[in-house]
């Protein structure tokens, strides 16, 4: 049988054709596939309509199946204007307040359908910080003034962050398979009953360097004394042996009197980016890949969790965090195309 769209529609000729056909036959279920199959429709279709002339005595089709309800341009515009006040209103609250105020009631269907005449759809929002007024400032004026540095000015820093990395404890995800296959145990994300791993990391990138990860030792909160700590082991031996400067947020541990004295004392030379700024830190792209590239669904101890993790981070390419490096004009453009506020990035 040759497949159709769902958007097909029979006409009344047609059901008068499928009724001969029904009568003058014998009314069995290959009777209404070679039905089906004369009049080049789903079986679905022909059952339908079969079922809807039981109940109503008649063939036409109901207002409901046969056409769609026409709004003129005042009620389009009406919804429109109700949908672009809040951006992350639900379809059902907008179908609401379309019929409080129009005395019209209107499906969910047909909000939608109205919207995408709009180019609106319903997306995931991107979750980004919340910056005031004066972040954006801030923001701004560090990018202007730092647009036209080359390239190889933004290679000359160590940027350096923390993250923490989760152990799921039942995760949902998609699976690529035929619908034959819904039970096929090959396609089954397993659920566990052990409990959720998690760990603070620190590491550090360069243009052409990649440091180690470090993990915070479980029950130590990360302060002053730890971060120095950090610091000494991790990232000073890569800001001697590349001369480079050192790029931190600004994490209020970061910038206490205790670590001050322990950058003069090191000879340390920092530079401050704009607060609320992750996106202006390729090392955060980094992260994101690192959790991308964890598989933890062996890693039943903290240890097999940590050893996932670091294997993780050494697939990360060289090549990838270079370009993330070499990104930071476009960043700083991103900057001041959106007025201070966060960026794609």
């Amino acid at each position: 049988m040759t497949e159709h769209t769902r958007s097909r529609r029979i006409t009344i000729q047609e059901r008068c054709i499928m009724m001969r056909m029904w009568e003058t036959g014998p009314q069995t279920v290959a009777t209404k596939k070679y039905i089906a199959c004369c009049l080049q429709c789903s079986l679905q279709t022909v059952y339908s309509i079969f079922k809807h002339f039981e109940v109503t005595g008649k063939l036409e089709a109901s207002h409901a199946d046969n056409s769609v309800r026409k709004f003129d341009q005042a009620e389009i515009f009406a919804l429109l204007n109700i949908a672009r006040a809040n951006r992350f209103e639900t379809r059902r609250i907008i179908a609401e307040k379309y019929q409080a105020l129009r005395g019209i009631s209107m499906s969910l269907t047909t909000v939608s359908r109205l919207l995408a005449k709009f180019s609106l759809s319903y997306y995931v929002a991107k979750i980004k910080p919340k910056l005031t007024e004066k972040h954006k400032l801030e923001r701004l004026n560090f990018a202007r003034m730092n647009l036209k540095q080359p390239i190889e000015y933004w290679r000359t820093f160590l940027y350096t962050d923390e993250c923490c990395s989760k152990c799921y404890a039942n995760r949902a995800g998609r699976v690529l398979r035929t619908p034959k296959d819904e039970w096929n145990p090959k396609y089954f994300l397993r659920s566990v009953k052990y409990g959720l791993f998690s760990c603070m990391i620190y590491s550090t990138i360069s243009y052409g360097y990649k440091g180690p990860l470090w993990f915070m030792p479980c029950g130590t909160t990360m302060n002053s004394i730890v971060y120095s700590q950090v610091l000494r082991q991790i990232t000073l031996p890569a800001l001697q042996q590349h001369n480079l400067k050192l790029q931190q947020d600004n994490a209020p541990i970061h910038f206490s009197k205790y670590m001050k004295n322990f950058y003069t004392a090191n000879n340390i030379e920092l530079y401050r980016f704009p607060v609320m700024s992750p996106d202006l830190n390729p090392i955060e792209h980094c992260w994101n890949l690192l959790k991308s590239n964890i598989f933890p669904e062996g890693c039943t101890t903290y240890d097999l969790f940590k050893e996932e993790v670091k294997r993780a981070w050494e697939q990360i390419p060289q090549d990838i965090i270079n370009h993330l490096i070499d990104s930071m004009p476009k960043r700083l453009e991103e900057v001041i195309k959106q007025k201070g506020d966060a960026t794609k990035y």
